[in-house]
C-alpha cells in the first residue's frame, strides 16, 4: 500500500511540474511576444488597423497613439483609417496622428477637416481638431477659409485651432483681425489670444485697437469694413481674374508628320484622335472658367454677410468715463431756472460735434449742484451713439447723478 501511494504522489508531483512548465513557458512566450523593437511593434499594430474587429483597429490605434513620434511610419495607415466606417476608431487614429507630430501627416488635413466639422463624437472631432493643431503651419490654409464660414460653431473650432498654433499661425493674421469683430464671443476671444501670440507688429497694432476703448478706433474699424464692402464687386472680380489666369490653358497637340509605317487612314484616325482630345481639354477648361465666373455672385453674397456680421457686433452706443470729456456748465439763469450754455466735448479731436446741454436746475438747488461739480461729487454719463452707417459718433444725451444724495 505504502508503494502505491508513493506511487501516486510522485506521478501527482510530476503532472503539478509539468502543469508549472507549462505556464512558465506561456508566460515568457506572451512576453516575448511584446517585445522586439518598436519598429516591429509598429508593424504588428499597422496590420491589426486592418482587423475586422473595430475594437481591434480601436485599440491598435490607441497603441499607436502611446508610441507617439516612434510610430511615425504608421502615418500612412492611420491617414487611410481616418476613412473608417466606426467613428471611435476615426478619432483613434486622429488621436495616433496628434501624438506622432510629423509634417509627413499633412496629407491628412482634408480628412481631419471633414471630421472636425461632421456630425460624430466629440472625442473623434476633439481628436481631429488636436491632429490639426500638431501639423502647425501646414494645417493653416485649410483653417483660414473655415474663419469666414456662416456657421458659428465653424468658426469657433477654426479660432480655437489657430490660437493653439501659436506664432506659426501669422498666415492667418488677416482673418484673425477680422475675428476681433466676429459676432461669437468665443471667436472675438480666440482671434485675440491668437493674435497676441503671433506677436508681429500688424498683429500687435489692430489688438491694440481692439482692446482701446477710445471711439476713434472704432470708428476706423468701421471705415474698414465699409471700405471692403464698397471694393467687394472689384476684389472678387480681380480674384476671380486671378484664379483664371492660373487654370492650365490647353495648347494643340503637336502632330508629327505621316509615318512612312502608317497609311493613310492610320494617319487620319491619329490626327482625329488629337484634335479630340485638344476639343475635350478646350471643353474643360472653358467649363473650369465658367464655373469661377458663376461662383462670383455667391462669393459676394457671402463676403457680404460676414461683413454685416461684423458691423452688428460693433457697438452702437458707448458710455464715456469722466477721463473722456471736458464739461463746462457755464453760468446759471437765475430767472429761467437753466444753465442754457452748458457744454459737452468729447477729448478725442473731431470724433464728435459739442454737445450744446440746456440743463433746467432749480434755483433753490443751482448752487448746491454747481459746487458738487466743481467738487466732483456729482457723476456726469455721457452717451455717444455710433452710426453705422456713416462711421460716425454723437453725443446723444448727457445724464447727472449726486453722489452724495438721490437723484434730484
Amino acid at each position: 500500500m505504502n508503494r502505491c501511494a508513493e506511487t501516486k504522489d510522485s506521478k501527482i508531483s510530476l503532472l503539478k511540474g509539468a502543469r508549472t512548465l507549462s505556464s512558465l513557458i506561456f508566460i515568457i512566450s506572451f512576453i516575448l511576444l511584446g517585445c522586439g523593437t518598436a519598429e516591429q511593434k509598429v508593424k504588428r499594430l499597422q496590420i491589426k488597423l486592418g482587423n475586422e474587429d473595430p475594437d481591434v483597429r480601436h485599440k491598435a490605434a490607441l497603441s499607436l497613439a502611446e508610441i507617439g513620434q516612434a510610430a511615425s511610419s504608421a502615418i500612412p495607415a492611420l491617414i487611410n483609417v481616418l476613412d473608417d466606417k466606426d467613428d471611435i476608431v476615426r478619432g483613434s487614429a486622429a488621436l495616433a496622428l496628434s501624438k506622432i507630430e510629423n509634417p509627413d501627416a499633412a496629407p491628412a488635413i482634408p480628412k481631419l477637416i471633414q471630421i472636425l466639422l461632421g456630425d460624430g463624437s466629440e472625442f473623434a472631432r476633439r481628436s481631429s481638431l488636436d491632429a490639426l493643431v500638431s501639423l502647425k503651419e501646414l494645417a493653416v490654409p485649410a483653417l483660414i477659409p473655415l474663419l469666414a464660414s456662416d456657421n458659428p460653431e465653424t468658426r469657433t473650432v477654426a479660432s480655437e485651432a489657430l490660437y493653439r498654433v501659436g506664432s506659426e499661425a501669422f498666415e492667418a493674421t488677416d482673418v484673425l483681425i477680422d475675428g476681433l469683430y466676429d459676432s461669437t464671443e468665443v471667436v472675438r476671444q480666440n482671434a485675440a489670444r491668437a493674435l497676441k501670440r503671433i506677436d508681429t507688429p500688424k498683429a500687435s497694432s489692430a489688438l491694440d485697437e481692439y482692446e482701446s476703448s477710445g471711439i476713434g478706433s472704432l470708428l476706423t474699424r468701421i471705415k474698414r469694413i465699409r471700405k471692403k464692402v464698397e471694393m467687394l464687386d472689384s476684389d472678387v472680380r480681380t480674384e476671380i481674374e486671378e484664379q483664371i489666369a492660373n487654370l492650365s490653358t490647353p495648347t494643340p497637340t503637336e502632330i508629327t508628320p505621316k509615318d512612312e509605317f502608317e497609311n493613310q487612314a492610320m494617319y487620319k484616325r491619329r490626327v482625329e484622335m488629337a484634335r479630340q482630345k485638344d476639343r475635350e481639354e478646350t471643353r474643360k477648361y472653358e467649363t473650369e472658367k465658367e464655373a469661377i465666373r458663376n461662383s462670383m455672385a455667391t462669393r459676394i453674397e457671402v463676403r457680404s454677410e460676414k461683413y454685416q456680421r461684423q458691423l452688428t457686433s460693433l457697438r452702437k452706443e458707448i458710455i464715456l468715463d469722466e477721463t473722456q470729456f471736458q464739461f463746462n456748465l457755464g453760468k446759471y439763469d437765475a430767472e429761467r431756472e437753466v444753465f442754457p450754455d452748458a457744454v459737452v466735448e468729447v477729448n478725442e479731436s473731431g470724433i464728435a460735434p459739442p454737445y450744446q446741454w440746456k440743463l433746467e436746475i432749480p434755483l433753490q438747488q443751482a448752487k448746491t449742484f454747481k459746487q458738487s461739480v466743481e467738487e466732483g461729487k456729482t457723476s456726469i454719463r455721457v452717451y455717444i451713439t455710433i452710426d453705422h452707417s456713416n462711421a460716425t459718433a454723437q453725443i446723444s444725451r448727457v445724464e447727472t447723478a449726486d453722489l452724495t444724495s438721490p437723484l434730484f
